[in-house]
This record gives structure tokens, sequence and C-alpha cells, in this order.
């Protein structure tokens, strides 16, 4: 297990950094988008989120939020599979943590709902299957294939599943103009 953790953040180097802090491996750099494939698509996903703020007495306040995933690996029918966990890095310049990354963490989580997620999942997928080797000319030393999929006879609504939860609500609506909402794309309508 340590040997795959330590080969990955070998292999990801570059673009993507590994943050023990926050045991996540983020985009770091200036704001941009980048292409992935959507469910039916090629698409352009917000990578790294320029934002800012003024306070009550002028004073402007910058940030960028980063994507980010939490990895796990997991041995599945005798195969090591990365399990991706969608996350995000709130920083000041593009690498020094943001002094609210906590609390916009917990607000875009509050707020963000299945297609989201999906859409970030889908750009990790992507962008680790596309990964190019740095070591060698015949591949990296830990190839990346297709999501595993599965169909299940049930699914949960969102808007139905936070319908019952009335501290979401008042939430919600607290933080409707606090720009933590993701930067959806149209990939994951298509």
């Amino acid at each position: 297990m340590q040997l795959l953790n330590q080969t990955l953040r070998a292999q990801l180097r570059g673009e993507v950094r590994y943050w023990s802090k926050e045991e996540c491996f983020a985009i770091q750099g200036k704001p941009r988008k980048m292409p992935y494939q959507s469910l039916k698509r090629r698409s352009k996903i917000s990578v790294v989120s320029p934002f800012s703020s003024t306070s009550k007495d002028g004073r402007t306040f910058e940030w960028r939020r980063h994507m980010a995933f939490r990895p796990q690996f997991r041995l599945l029918d005798g195969q090591w599979c990365l399990e991706i966990t969608p996350t995000y890095r709130f920083t000041r310049d593009g690498y020094e943590l943001e002094r609210f990354h906590e609390e916009r963490l917990k607000g875009i989580k509050q707020l963000e709902g299945n297609r989201a997620v999906l859409s970030c999942v889908l750009f990790w997928a992507d962008y680790l299957k596309a990964k190019p080797n740095l070591f060698d000319q015949e591949g990296p030393p830990i190839r990346f294939g297709d999501l595993l999929t599965f169909e299940a006879p049930v699914g949960i609504s969102d808007k139905q599943w936070l319908s019952d939860d009335p501290e979401f609500g008042k939430e919600a609506a607290e933080q409707k103009d606090t720009l933590f909402l993701p930067d959806l794309d149209d990939s994951i309508n298509s």
C-alpha cells in the first residue's frame, strides 16, 4: 500500500501535488480550465478558480479554489483500484492554504450535488488515465483504466434527500451569495 501511494505521488508530480496536511492531491498554480471526458463528450472544467470579496472597509481578499481528490487504494476482486474522493483545496496564491479553507470546504460540500461530484470524479479519472509517463518510454508504473461502474436498481434524488433537512434550506439560503458553488460546465448536462 505504501509503495502504491509513493508511486502515485511520484507519478503525479508536476502540476498536481500531494498536500499531506489535507491528505489530498490538488491541481496547483494559476486559474485555468482543463479538458476531460464527460459522460458523452470532451469538455472543459475549471480546475483552479479565482474568487475575491471586499470587506466593509474596502479591503479586497482574494483566494483560489483548486480541484483535489483524496486517494485510497483498494483491493477488489484481486485487482488494485484507486478510490477517488473529490474535494477542494482553497489557497491564497495557488500554493499557500487560505485561512478560511475549512469554512469554504464545508460550505461547498453542503451546496454541491451529484452532478458536481460526478464531474470531479470524471475529471480525475480522465486525468489519471491520460497522465503522461515521466519515468520510461513504456508507460507509467501505475496504469489507470476506465472507471468501474455498476447498475443500481434505485437512486436517490439530491433535491428529495435534502428536502427533509430543515438545516440545509436555511444554510443554503444564507450562503447563496458566498461563491462556494463550483463552476459547472455544460458537460454534465450532455
